[in-house]
């Protein structure tokens, strides 16, 4: 009987509440089905809307087992396909630190009708209208379904990848002009899933200190890595809740006795949650929903801000960094009090912008990226850890020459002599910039006019004749192109290599750099709210009313400033999590 860890047992216990019903559910595998117990869930989705997910601990009536069981609404469309099938494609590509599928299926065919009720109380003229728009939508108010959650897990609606239908061959029966669903349904169809795994892990914000947290995402984009090169997949939602900790037992040399070998706990990292995922070759991507999911807080600055369509390996290795930020600021030592922390959070991770009928990228985020520095009100900030200053200072220097770099080559160019070009056709070298035009004489007809201080101009004449010809006003520049040194540290996150590698040479940096990084908890007060920003006051943080321990935001965030903060209309849909630690209403 293989070795199970006691967390995973007192997470079985812990769900045999009295209050909950006890269930042995089915689960399809190949032409049979299994059996599995379970009580109260240890993950639930909140609101109606979404994918109604909920986690198990579960216990496998066939092997006596532990195992983690899924039970969600999945996204029913055809060429979407099932995360067991994705996950038995990436253990086929032998892609490590990726869950164990034991098996999975839907469920007696149990579908939502609500799509089909919408399109008859809807009917349109044209039954195949023009492929989904690319971009994020003005919300009705029958979309205003759920209110948001905690940072770590609110899903938001995203735009799908630009691609005609007609690149991906028809499935037998459809035609290639055919688009597979209504894009002016706000509803979306679902059929319900289960999935089992063999590892039962923790959730992220369970990491001991800043050094294990960065050798669990280590892991995890080790395993992005080989899923993009040896499975050909890209995962498109790299966020907290789907990476996860998970123990392993080594032999190893005992610390204390280099002669002496025994048995060890390591710690790695496990990519979960693989739903979302794609080819990495866009010619077999197509646009396979009428929209899709991601998580707001950690998707890179160039998708937010609608400079790209198409999730690429650059936008979930920054998904990456932003993971590590996000849990360094709440949970280690810095020169942040509480209070700035949880201001911090929202701003940075949770705040966005709409204009032009678009939800974009909040400022905080942007102005980050844009100048390569991590502050709050003009206050550096600085972690008791010296290592994870380093880790976050070379990474966001990274991305923030990639942003220069991205929007400046998306970014038509005015040439010379007038014409509007892409970067990439300017000729090289770029021909010299023009002097400015001289300054235009005084009229010969109308002599200049010079006013004294105290008089006043009393006919528009007086105003045409009037002539500056001591004043040059030079002509607008372009803005200059990127160096070669901010193209070579832009090309670093392009692909895992320089992440990987950098990443590795920080878990061999000596103690002192890794010294004071130890989880002190949640530093988040448990009362705040985005409307007590300026007044929540130092002395509620003294008499105890902030919490010291791991525990999430109570109720959902509600703000008076809708148009700043993550766009709760959006969906609600929440990252399935392994969390065996923490409570069922945690939204994370």
């Amino acid at each position: 009987q293989p070795f199970v860890f006691a967390y995973v047992r007192e997470a079985f216990q812990q769900s045999l509440d009295s209050n909950w019903p006890r269930y042995c559910v089915e689960v399809p595998d190949g032409n049979k089905r299994r059996k599995f117990l379970i009580c109260k869930p240890r993950f639930r989705a909140r609101g109606l809307a979404g994918r109604g997910t909920r986690g198990y601990v579960a216990l496998d009536c066939d092997t006596k087992r532990f195992v983690w069981l899924k039970d969600a609404w999945r996204a029913h469309y055809v060429l979407v396909d099932c995360e067991g099938d994705i996950l038995q494609q990436l253990k086929e590509a032998k892609v490590p630190r990726v869950p164990t599928l034991v098996c999975h299926g839907d469920i007696d065919n149990q579908e939502t009708l609500t799509p089909d009720w919408w399109e008859e109380q809807n009917p349109t003229p044209n039954p195949y209208p023009t492929p989904f728009p690319s971009h994020f939508h003005a919300p009705s108010p029958a979309e205003v379904l759920a209110g948001p959650s905690s940072s770590a897990s609110n899903k938001r609606k995203a735009p799908d990848d630009q691609h005609d239908t007609a690149a991906v061959p028809p499935p037998e029966g459809v035609a290639s002009s055919q688009p597979l669903f209504r894009e002016d349904s706000p509803l979306r169809r679902h059929k319900h899933y289960r999935l089992v795994e063999e590892e039962v892990a923790l959730p992220l914000d369970e990491f001991q200190s800043g050094k294990q947290l960065i050798q669990v995402v280590r892991d995890c984009v080790l395993a992005h890595h080989r899923a993009t090169v040896d499975a050909k997949l890209v995962h498109r939602d790299i966020s907290s809740g789907n990476i996860l900790i998970f123990p392993k037992l080594i032999r190893g040399k005992d610390p204390n006795n280099p002669h002496r070998k025994g048995f060890l706990i390591k710690f790695t990292g496990l990519l979960a949650d693989w739903e979302m995922a794609k080819p990495t070759d866009p010619a077999q991507q197509g646009q396979r929903q009428p929209e899709r999911t991601g998580t707001w807080q950690y998707m890179s600055v160039a998708l937010l801000s609608h400079l790209k369509a198409n999730v690429e390996v650059c936008d979930e290795v920054e998904s990456f960094f932003y993971v590590i930020l996000y849990h360094a600021v709440r949970f280690l030592s810095s020169n942040f009090d509480q209070l700035t922390v949880a201001n911090y959070i929202d701003e940075f991770f949770d705040q966005y912008g709409y204009a032009n009928g678009q939800y974009t990228c909040g400022n905080a985020k942007l102005s980050a990226i844009k100048d390569g520095e991590l502050a709050y009100s003009q206050l550096e900030l600085v972690f008791a850890a010296p290592g994870m200053n380093t880790v976050l200072k070379k990474l966001i220097s990274w991305f923030r020459d990639h942003h220069i770099v991205t929007k400046y080559d998306l970014t038509p160019q005015t040439t010379p002599f007038g014409a509007i070009v892409t970067p990439a056709s300017l000729p090289s070298p770029c021909p010299p910039t023009p002097p400015p035009r001289p300054p235009t004489p005084p009229s010969p007809s109308v002599p200049a006019f010079v006013a004294d201080s105290d008089d006043e101009y009393e006919d528009e004449e007086d105003m045409k004749a009037l002539r500056l010809s001591s004043v040059n006003i030079p002509e607008d520049e372009d803005k200059a192109a990127p160096t070669a040194k901010q193209r070579q540290l832009a090309a670093l996150v392009d692909t895992h290599d320089a992440m990987l590698v950098f990443l590795n040479h920080a878990l061999e940096w000596e103690a002192p750099q890794w010294a004071h990084g130890e989880n002190v908890g949640d530093r988040v007060p448990s009362k705040w709210t985005p409307e007590k920003k300026t007044l929540f006051s130092q002395a509620a943080l003294m008499t105890g009313t902030a919490s010291n321990k791991k525990q999430r935001l109570e109720k959902p965030v509600q703000s008076d400033l809708p148009s700043r903060r993550t766009p709760s209309a959006l969906s609600p849909n929440i990252p399935t999590r392994r969390s065996t630690l923490s409570s069922t209403n945690d939204s994370s």
